[in-house]
């Protein structure tokens, strides 16, 4: 287990306990900020560039922060769907904590990424997030 790892579960967690039931909408925004920080440093690290596909951004900083074992993706018209499976970030499964709400950032901060990398500003955040041992997200872009 990786430190930032430690930090985003427990961040999660706490935002499920302040929020309750508007949790997965404030960790999918602090996600997207999140998300586009990550886009600069992976963009000034020439890791990932303008030009790269959404599914080879995504697969790339899936890889680079190691974020799950097992991470699949497809691409249908104006979304990306991620199935993901064991988790590090999962402040349920891997934090234990009991949690009644998501508070999954992982579809935020890959919109965020997306968004800085291509150029694009949304005014809402669409997506969404079928949570358990296996989780899917649907991202639109």
């Amino acid at each position: 287990m990786e430190f930032l790892h430690r930090l985003i579960i427990g961040f999660s967690a706490g935002i499920e306990k302040v929020m309750g039931s508007g949790a997965q909408a404030a960790t999918n925004i602090a996600g997207y900020y999140a998300g586009m920080e990550l886009g600069k440093e992976l963009l000034e690290r020439e890791m990932i560039s303008q030009e790269d596909s959404e599914e080879d951004i995504i697969s790339k900083v899936l890889d680079t922060l190691n974020l799950a074992g097992n991470i699949e993706l497809e691409k249908k018209e104006d979304k990306i769907e991620i199935t993901v499976t064991e988790c590090h970030i999962c402040p349920k499964r891997v934090g234990k904590y009991p949690l009644q709400y998501t508070a999954c950032p992982v579809g935020g901060m890959l919109t965020g990424i997306l968004d800085l990398v291509k150029g694009r500003k949304r005014q809402r955040l669409f997506m969404n997030l079928k949570g358990g041992e296996i989780c899917n997200i649907e991202v639109r872009i």
